[in-house]
């Protein structure tokens, strides 16, 4: 197509030109990096929320405790019965997901109703069990710990409806 008009006219007009291609490309690389922010924000925010969960957190307070305070437990035998019911039962909600009719297509909500009940019976089951094993005052302490934390993030975010967190619960050591 050819311009016709005065020369600086048509200078002006292919600048313009120019100037708007050149504006679009910037524009699309500040979004593209823009992009690349809040995908590395999300990851990041899923890395704390993995970092965070409450047996993650568990798993390593057990592990120092038996390695700084190995008296506390009686034996490895001990130590492997708290790590199954504060840790391996917790932790089971995220695979059980997939396979679980009422949590399966819940998404993130899903498996955090998932994480609350597994929670709930692995600290249940781990109270019963030191109670059974005649676990001394330092592990009944932790035991009940988590079983006590457990039973008011259940009446905060059930009963009273606040949406009480489990990772910060887990971290903190309610």
């Amino acid at each position: 197509m050819k311009m016709r008009g005065s020369p600086a006219l048509v200078g002006g007009l292919i600048l313009l030109s120019r100037l708007k291609q050149l504006t679009e490309l910037r524009c699309d690389a500040i979004l593209n990096k823009m992009g690349d922010v809040l995908r590395m924000k999300r990851n990041a925010a899923a890395l704390i929320r993995i970092v965070t969960a409450a047996p993650i957190v568990s798993m390593a307070l057990l592990l120092v405790l038996f390695l700084a305070v190995p008296q506390l437990f009686h034996g490895v035998g001990s130590f492997l019965m708290a790590v199954l019911f504060i840790v391996i039962v917790p932790l089971a909600a995220y695979p059980l997901q997939k396979h679980l009719k009422n949590f399966k297509n819940k998404g993130r909500e899903g498996q955090r109703n998932l994480a609350i009940v597994t929670a709930g019976a692995g600290y249940a089951l781990g109270t019963a069990a030191a109670l059974i094993a005649r676990e001394d005052r330092g592990m009944m302490l932790i035991y009940l710990t988590y079983f006590v934390s457990w039973l008011i993030l259940v009446l905060l975010n059930k009963a009273i409806h606040i949406r009480a967190s489990g990772h910060a619960c887990g971290t903190a050591g309610l």
